[in-house]
């Protein structure tokens, strides 16, 4: 028989030869020794046993507490949420995929108390009536549920709320999926009273009605009145011309053209007002006619050329030659503008001059030109602060250069809207105490010489400083 190594061990210890049987004082030895072995394998089991048993006590406590932590945390996130949902003004239902209602807050409780019954259970559509996306046909239990199975969200700013006795309430609904583990499980349903809002804009189009009608009634009054104006005020310079051809002394010559300047200046600025409203009202419309540039240069020359001298200023006009002689626009408010730039630039240069250029920018075919209007002066020029509020509606540098040099502040506004029409954007560089530049770009057609115009004389020179 083959002996366990450790008895082996054993009996070797005690000098017992396996082969021949040991004494008695030896066997009671080797007893001793193998009941004090198992006593010690008992004695280790034993604490091996307790060891077990106190780590599963100590698992089962760690697992029961972490069990009570995480509900813990659950609910404080779930109450934390429904808390939420109570504050809110807005109502939010909880819907299953077939529409039934499985959830609603205080919001949407307190909206559909009317009812006096519990809406959980019952379809979405018998409170709301919702409406296909991007049509006005009202959807259906079967479209509705349909719609739900897709996943998609859904927008309805013209949903109506149902109440008892046919009351609509307008409100704007929206529905959103419920996803969990790739599957659609529900969709949450919010809606908000419009009829606050609905007000609002009834009461904003309301408002915008009444502005647009008063805004037609003061244009047609001061066309009306800018018109009953105008005439007596031509009357009041024909007469003055006339009586300043007749023998006068100088005194009476004086007043004669006092007169005749101040009716001028006042049909100015009835004609600017007039400009601004009409301006202001949308209700200008621009021509396109053949028209010279050549001409245009040469009838503003002869118009300032009296007010230049007067004042020892150089004007210089310069064409630039690649221009086409005819063009397709509106003469008579590109000249307005001109003659609104220049007059600026007179009225506050005292000396040096005003410089007028009319460049060709570029050719895009045979027929369509971009062309640079400016006018250049030698003033007073402007502060970056005023350059900033220039074209603004009654609006000059200062105070003070209304007082010095006159004029309504709307000359600029005016010109700044025209060249908008004409699909360009009037600009200003400017220094003070050297000077102003406004210059603004727009597209002209070429056209033919019209049969019934020809060039004014003395108009071919395409670049010639005067005075």
């Amino acid at each position: 028989m083959e002996l366990h190594p450790t008895l082996k061990r054993q009996l070797k210890r005690l000098g017992v030869d396996e082969t021949h049987p040991p004494s008695a004082e030896v066997w009671q030895e080797l007893l001793t020794r193998i009941n004090t072995t198992y006593q010690g394998a008992d004695q280790e089991r034993y604490v091996l046993e307790r060891t077990l048993e106190i780590s599963s006590n100590e698992m089962q406590k760690l697992y029961e507490s972490l069990k009570r932590s995480s509900t813990s945390a659950l609910n404080q996130e779930k109450n934390k949420l429904l808390s939420v949902l109570t504050s809110l003004t807005d109502s939010v239902f909880e819907i299953d995929t077939q529409g039934h209602i499985l959830y609603l807050n205080s919001a949407a409780e307190n909206a559909l108390k009317p009812w006096q019954t519990s809406p959980i259970g019952q379809n979405i559509l018998s409170f709301i009536q919702l409406h296909v996306p991007f049509s006005e046909h009202q959807l259906d239990h079967q479209n509705l549920t349909q719609w739900l199975s897709w996943g998609e969200a859904l927008r309805d700013d013209n949903a109506e709320l149902k109440l008892p006795e046919g009351e609509i309430i307008p409100i704007s609904c929206a529905l959103g999926p419920i996803i969990t583990d790739n599957q659609i499980t529900g969709h949450v349903v919010v809606f908000r009273d419009m009829r606050l809002q609905k007000a609002a804009e009834d009461e904003l189009r309301r408002a915008k009605e009444l502005a647009e009608d008063a805004a037609a009634t003061k244009a047609s009054f001061l066309a009306t009145m800018s018109h009953e104006i105008r005439t007596p005020l031509n009357g009041v310079i024909g007469t003055a011309t006339l009586l300043s051809d007749t023998r006068l002394d100088d005194t009476q010559q004086q007043y004669v053209n006092t007169l005749k300047r101040s009716a001028e200046v006042l049909l100015s600025l009835i004609n600017d007002i007039l400009d601004f409203s009409k301006m202001d009202a949308g209700k200008v419309q621009l021509e396109s006619t053949p028209f010279s540039l050549n001409v245009l240069l040469h009838d503003l020359d002869s118009m300032f050329h009296d007010q230049f001298e007067q004042k020892g200023l150089k004007a210089y006009y310069q064409l630039d030659p690649e221009l086409p002689q005819w063009l397709l626009g509106d003469e008579h408010r590109l000249r307005q503008v001109m003659i609104n730039l220049i007059g600026n630039a007179l009225k506050f240069t005292e000396q040096g001059g005003v410089f007028v250029r009319v460049q060709l920018l570029e050719q895009y075919d045979q027929h369509q030109s971009l062309i640079r209007f400016s006018v250049k002066d030698t003033g007073i020029g402007i502060s970056p602060a005023a350059q900033a509020r220039l074209f603004e509606a009654f609006t000059q540098a200062d105070s003070s250069t209304t007082r010095q040099f006159g004029g309504t502040g709307l000359g600029l506004t005016i010109s700044k809207k025209i060249v908008e029409l004409m699909q360009g954007h009037l600009q200003v560089t400017s220094t003070e105490g050297k000077g102003s530049q406004f210059f603004f770009d727009i597209r002209l057609t070429k056209t033919d010489c019209p049969v019934t115009q020809a060039p004014s004389a003395g108009t071919d020179q395409p670049s010639r400083p005067t005075r």
